[in-house]
């Protein structure tokens, strides 16, 4: 589900293209969940955590952004996961803990005062950006990432996931 980056450059990191990922079970990560609530020490002392290298602090931080995510309400979800939760939050987790090392490299030396990483998303086909691309960006720019989305075909995107006008089009 996640983007895969490609040309980094000081300036930021660019996307041409989405792809899947292997990411865990629902099965093995439904306790992670419980009444809607991430469970970040469950999540921590698990095998699927792949963010134990960073300090705890931006541990922490991550998994904070996870629930953002579980309880955003301008996202919009498409039919097949306002009727189950439980895959919402399967493509949920599996995004944000199987996030690209590039991005976890760009985590680990954020300076929130300084330096925010700017992603930029080119999308000139008819494959536009699915319900999974506009949950990972609005995971990024939960993050601190500045994200900037050039759709020069001026096809719809994510504003076909999100209930409000909180970005630019």
């Amino acid at each position: 589900f996640y983007p895969k980056f490609n040309n980094q450059t000081k300036e930021g990191m660019y996307i041409h293209n989405c792809t899947d990922i292997n990411g865990t079970m629902f099965s093995e990560q439904k306790p992670f969940i419980v009444g809607d609530k991430v469970q970040s020490q469950l999540i921590k002392n698990s095998r699927n955590f792949k963010y134990s290298f960073l300090d705890e602090d931006k541990q922490n931080f991550i998994l904070s952004k996870i629930q953002e995510i579980i309880d955003d309400k301008m996202i919009s979800k498409p039919h097949h996961y306002k009727n189950d939760k439980n895959q919402f939050y399967n493509m949920v987790l599996g995004l944000t803990l199987n996030m690209d090392i590039e991005i976890i490299r760009a985590i680990q030396w954020f300076n929130y005062t300084e330096y925010n990483p700017n992603i930029v998303v080119i999308s000139n086909t008819e494959n536009t950006l699915t319900f999974e691309d506009t949950i990972y960006l609005r995971f990024l720019s939960k993050l601190g990432f500045d994200i900037i989305i050039f759709i020069p075909t001026l096809y719809s995107s994510i504003e076909k996931f999100l209930n409000n006008t909180e970005y630019e089009s």
